[in-house]
């Protein structure tokens, strides 16, 4: 970020204005939310008085792509007023460019979906002429979002102890699924929601395969080499087994490596009425921390929620859509949503309590 201090040669005071300056600096800094690539376009202007009561008045004219905002506080003491005025600008761009994010996101999710849609006959065409490799280079183009989604299940299954880490490397899945779409080409239907709800569809099923056949070998295993049974009541950490039967640990999740999509407080807390515990859960902690909280305390969820959540807030999906993936019906789905929204928005809350 930008900034300059308009009328300082207003203020006779220089060492007001010095100290305004490194308090300003130390702010931009300190901004939680916003990385250098967004604050690269935005430009401040400071306007900084002294009040009839000794105290200080400092206004902000902030520039950030095509919004303007104003902001102006009031306060005996400068360092508060500068702390003040910081987190009503940090909430505000934040909250811009949250939404300028879901919208690309929202936009170029469709746009590959339409785009593998309008390209299945090509697809068909390839097959008839048993050109895999040409097949799967195109498809790799046109499913660019789908390897994220497997990363974060496989990584998921990972940070939940349910699968040891190595046991599956990603492309090995991407390689098999686009084996399953060049056998089943024929079966996909050519409208893009339908597609897309078919492409998800087939991704859960080898997902779930695959990690059913890891719980087979593990429960195998464990029966050849003659474990010793473990007494859950001993154990030092806290375990959850999911209706899934995944053994979830609760703590120790520091190496759990964090996906390019990222879980936000304003997915969870849309309300007027919540406007204020947002700003404080906000100006607490930065986006990574959130998201860190979100996906440990989703790790505690079956298989079926988490996944729900993740179609729902990260691959943008409708509750329709989300519905015939799972194959249930979309009251099911909306109260999931709702469900597992308010435990992580509680989670959030304890944790800000807590500090």
């Amino acid at each position: 970020m930008n900034f300059k201090i308009i009328n300082e040669h207003l203020v006779k005071n220089k060492n007001e204005i010095n100290q305004l300056k490194e308090l300003i600096k130390n702010r931009i800094t300190e901004i939680k939310h916003l990385d250098s690539k967004e604050l690269q376009n935005v430009t401040a202007e400071f306007y900084f008085e002294n009040t009839k009561n000794g105290g200080y008045q400092l206004s902000a004219i902030v520039k950030a792509k095509n919004e303007v905002f104003f902001f102006q506080e009031k306060h005996l003491n400068a360092a508060d007023c500068v702390s003040l005025l910081f987190n009503e600008m940090e909430l505000k761009l934040q909250k811009k460019f949250y939404l300028e994010n879901k919208s690309k996101l929202k936009k170029r999710q469709a746009a590959h979906h339409n785009n593998f849609s309008q390209n299945i006959s090509h697809l068909k065409r390839l097959k008839k002429e048993g050109s895999k490799e040409l097949f799967d280079s195109l498809l790799k183009i046109l499913l660019r979002q789908m390897p994220n989604y497997i990363k974060r299940r496989l990584q998921s299954a990972q940070a939940a102890r349910y699968v040891k880490k190595g046991r599956f490397e990603l492309q090995e899945l991407i390689d098999e699924l686009y084996l399953i779409i060049y056998d089943n080409i024929e079966e996909i239907p050519s409208a893009p929601k339908e597609s897309r709800i078919w492409l998800y569809q087939k991704t859960d099923e080898l997902l779930n395969k695959k990690l059913k056949e890891a719980e087979f070998e593990r429960n195998n295993m464990e029966h050849l080499e003659n474990l010793e049974k473990i007494a859950f009541e001993d154990m030092e950490e806290t375990f959850s087994v999911d209706a899934e039967y995944e053994i979830v640990p609760t703590e120790d999740l520091d190496d759990y490596k964090l996906s390019d999509e990222k879980y936000s407080a304003n997915d969870l807390f849309v309300s007027e009425d919540e406007e204020s515990i947002l700003s404080d859960i906000m100006l607490t902690f930065n986006r990574d921390e959130i998201h860190a909280i979100i996906q440990k305390e989703l790790l505690n969820l079956p298989v079926m929620k988490r996944t729900i959540l993740d179609l729902y807030l990260l691959e943008q999906l409708s509750v329709e859509e989300i519905a015939s993936i799972k194959k249930l019906s979309e009251i099911e789905v909306e109260a999931i949503i709702r469900e597992v929204t308010l435990s992580l928005k509680k989670k959030l809350i304890k944790t800000l309590e807590e500090l």
